[in-house]
């Protein structure tokens, strides 16, 4: 799992769904139960790189092939 953060928004990457849709209800109930914050549903989703893009400041983010392996 990483974690990219800047100010207060941020990505969690992991390398399989199961573990995407965990992290993702953990970090959700943590951030409302301990710091009393909602996320925002219209920007907060599961997004498999392999297949989307997703942006995070600006930026496109997706997963390329390189030389037969995924970076």
């Amino acid at each position: 799992m990483y974690i990219v953060r800047y100010a207060d928004d941020f990505k969690i990457f992991t390398n399989s769904h199961q573990s995407a849709i965990k992290i993702f209800h953990a970090t959700k109930e943590y951030l409302k139960n301990q710091l009393n914050l909602d996320i925002s549903t219209e920007k907060s989703a599961i997004t498999n790189l392999r297949k989307r893009k997703s942006d995070f400041l600006g930026f496109s983010l997706k997963s390329v092939t390189k030389r037969n392996k995924i970076p």
